[in-house]
């Protein structure tokens, strides 16, 4: 892992400013920071598991226990990866109000997104902002 990796990926992740050419430039730096599960596992019937739903799901439920249940990963581990996801839609929320116009659909529905998110999140973990 380089040292490039690293200060591109604490820079997005920490909503710093981030100099970028183009669309393809924040997509490069994004994906290297994504937290994905590579896991082909199967359940009781055989079919295969989508690991990566879960932000999916915990998004349009907000319930952590059915995570806990279908994915079978512990309570920490889900904490973690839902955590990342906040910080990484944030961060990606931050570059496209800095790139693009307030009014533009894509901002809009990023701002969306990572309210939605942060707040299923702050709400599924007792978590307050004062």
């Amino acid at each position: 892992m380089s040292l490039k990796y690293l200060v591109n990926c604490f820079t997005i992740l920490s909503a710093q400013s981030v100099t970028l050419d183009d669309a393809m430039d924040l997509f490069q730096y994004l994906k290297k920071c994504i937290p994905v599960l590579q896991v082909e596992e199967t359940d009781q019937r055989g079919r295969p598991r989508f690991f990566n739903v879960f932000a999916y799901d915990f998004y349009k439920h907000g319930a952590v226990r059915n995570l806990e249940q279908w994915s079978g990963l512990q309570s920490s581990d889900i904490f973690h990866r839902l955590k990342d996801m906040s910080l990484v839609l944030k961060a990606i929320r931050r570059v496209l109000e800095e790139l693009g116009p307030a009014d533009d659909a894509v901002v809009r529905a990023f701002q969306v997104l990572s309210d939605t998110f942060t707040a299923n999140f702050n709400k599924a973990y007792h978590i307050r902002k004062y």
